[in-house]
């Protein structure tokens, strides 16, 4: 199963830098023919789909990549938190070098979600805010077809940037709803920072004309509104 792969993974980091071998499906997941189509796939499921786009990558990458995938499901989250710190404090310095742009600001999302300590919280705030604005703000510029004109969302064809991101998904992307629901966690209590931050999100989502807002104006899929 993968999760046993995982925790060979975990059990020996220093092993897991050399690059992550091919492997059948068969060998980790459980086949669900019952599943519907359109329903969330089963975690063994997306675990595999992710791996194979590691293969011949450091597997310490894809233990990373899984960490992020499997704390968002909820699933034996004091487990793969534990391992997730691990990662970032014991090979901080390897994590750095070999992590990518796109799986960085997953990081970021990851402690705003799981992290016990509010100051981490914060911290990883502040690092998701600047590459969720990068993005934004890039995605007009590969995309647009003059300044501050993002392309319709009809019209959307997804480009890849630079270290592992891609353009803002125009029309659908859940990127800002994220960020917003993360945001109302983070200053659900009224404190002074709290009620500065909720207002500049609110400036910048709903009054004033930025990237934000002007994506917000072309968003066609409810689910993800912000």
């Amino acid at each position: 199963m993968i999760f046993e792969e995982l925790q060979s993974f975990a059990a020996d980091m220093e092993g897991a830098k050399a690059p992550l071998p091919e492997r059948s499906e068969d060998e980790f997941v459980r086949h669900n023919p019952g599943v519907p189509v359109g329903q969330r796939r089963p975690l063994d499921r997306e675990l595999y789909e992710w791996r194979k786009s590691f293969l011949g990558q450091p597997a310490l990458l894809f233990l990373h990549v899984a960490c992020n995938v499997i704390l968002r499901r909820g699933f034996q989250t004091e487990h793969y938190w534990s391992i997730f710190e691990r990662l970032w404090t014991e090979q901080s310095a390897y994590m750095r070098e070999v992590v990518n742009a796109k799986w960085l600001a997953s990081a970021c999302d990851t402690i705003m979600d799981c992290s016990p300590s509010e100051k981490e919280r914060a911290l990883a705030g502040i690092g998701a805010i600047m590459i969720k604005t990068v993005k934004l703000y890039e995605t007009e510029i590969y995309l647009g077809d003059g300044y501050k004109r993002p392309v319709a969302a009809e019209n959307y064809v997804p480009k890849d940037m630079f270290d592992g991101m891609h353009t803002f998904n125009i029309g659908f992307g859940d990127v800002m709803i994220n960020f917003r629901d993360r945001l109302a966690r983070l200053t659900a209590e009224t404190t002074p920072a709290s009620v500065v931050s909720q207002e500049v999100f609110n400036r910048l989502s709903y009054q004033y004309d930025t990237a934000i807002s002007r994506f917000r104006s072309c968003h066609t899929y409810p689910d993800t509104l912000w």
